[in-house]
């Protein structure tokens, strides 16, 4: 049995140019020593030499690091790591210029190389002896002049005008590459997307809120336009917040200031009174008084939220003995306590068939009564019917 599983480890390795050097079998978890055909020797275990190797290990990362110097050499470099670790590991290189640095497979596969070079070549782009012609040459064709005298590199600013005589500095680089003034880029965009009716629009805008639009040509939504409240107010504000029901700011200001006579107006409307004197800001308190005689101190924003004494709050909320005796009088029963301690303590109830339960007060004023009786009123035969109204009179 034991010949035989050699001679089939020997028959897995032979298309490989594999060679076998053991000659006991000892299991498919023990070491062999094999031979490539370039004299390579390795132990790997029975199994692993069956059914997954293929190539010789050793043969296998000459050849990966081969393939290194190889791209190395192509970007005129080489590779100064003597051994292969995989492909996420990191391996030295040197450049045509001397520089060392280290890379991964995957970099160099997608092209990456010397960063030092890469950054000088880029410099070196960037003083481009031809730029400022470059730049003038760009300005020029859009109608326009660069103002800055002298050239360093097309990464550095530069003023230009334009045409319509905007000013402004930006990349040369970026002019080169066709991009321009910025004011008359967005005029060009407002123009394309100008309402035809903008000014009509906006008179009408205005005369909603009782106003009028002073302004005699309309320029887009995004220019500003003078106007004039109903108050007399004159102010400018851009098209398109007029379209959004935006109007005249000084008239909001004015409405939120509330004063000490609006603060008396408000408590005499309430049956109360204002005890201060001098109104001077919103989150100064003032001293209230309610028509029973409670005095507190509040801020004039709560008032006007309708916030008003917290006495009487206290007093409205509190339910009583008495509330609940009128309570059960509504429903036909009665309430056989005596005394109230508070909505969360149970009481005792009479229906009008005389059963009695307890309940809390907040119970009784969901709506909820006798148990007892809902259950007669949903019973649907006559026989269970009679028999509980039955039990009903008899207790």
């Amino acid at each position: 049995m034991s010949t035989d599983h050699l001679k089939r480890l020997r028959g897995a390795l032979l298309p490989y140019g594999l060679k076998l050097l053991e000659s006991e079998w000892q299991g498919w978890h023990a070491q062999y020593r094999f031979r490539c055909g370039k004299g390579h020797e390795l132990t790997r275990s029975g199994s692993h030499l069956f059914y997954h190797l293929v190539r010789c290990p050793t043969c296998r990362d000459e050849d990966a690091l081969r393939r290194l110097d190889q791209l190395a050499r192509k970007a005129g470099g080489r590779c100064l790591s003597d051994r292969y670790a995989g492909r996420t590991a990191r391996y030295q290189f040197v450049c045509r210029e001397g520089h060392a640095f280290e890379k991964s497979v995957d970099s160099l596969e997608k092209g990456s190389w010397c960063v030092q070079c890469a950054r000088a070549e880029h410099s070196k782009r960037m003083a481009d002896p031809d730029g400022m012609k470059r730049i003038r040459a760009a300005a020029r064709s859009h109608g326009g002049k660069c103002l800055t005298k002298t050239y360093t590199k097309l990464a550095d600013r530069y003023r230009f005008r334009c045409a319509a005589g905007h000013e402004w500095e930006t990349v040369g680089l970026e002019v080169v590459r066709g991009a321009w003034c910025r004011l008359c880029s967005n005029q060009d965009k407002v123009q394309a997307y100008r309402l035809k009716d903008g000014l009509a629009r906006l008179r009408r805008c205005a005369k909603s809120h009782g106003g009028v639009c002073l302004s005699k040509v309309y320029e887009g939504s995004k220019a500003y336009y003078r106007f004039r409240c109903e108050a007399g107010h004159e102010w400018d504000m851009l098209g398109a917040r007029i379209f959004r029901g935006s109007w005249c700011l000084e008239c909001q200001h004015e409405a939120k200031r509330f004063g000490i006579d609006r603060m008396h107006q408000l408590a005499a409307e309430r049956g109360g009174r204002c005890l201060s004197e001098t109104y001077r800001n919103t989150t100064t308190r003032l001293e209230w008084e309610c028509a029973r005689g409670h005095r507190w101190w509040a801020y004039p924003g709560a008032i006007v939220r309708g916030h008003g004494c917290a006495t009487c709050g206290r007093d409205a909320g509190k339910l009583g003995i008495d509330l609940m005796r009128a309570i059960a009088a509504e429903r036909g029963g009665a309430c056989v306590s005596k005394t109230y301690l508070n909505s969360s303590t149970r009481l005792e109830w009479e229906c009008a068939r005389g059963h009695r339960w307890l309940a809390t007060p907040n119970t009784i004023r969901r709506g909820h009564w006798c148990a007892r009786c809902y259950f007669i009123s949903i019973t649907t035969t006559d026989k269970t019917r009679r028999k509980r109204l039955h039990e009903t009179a008899r207790k």
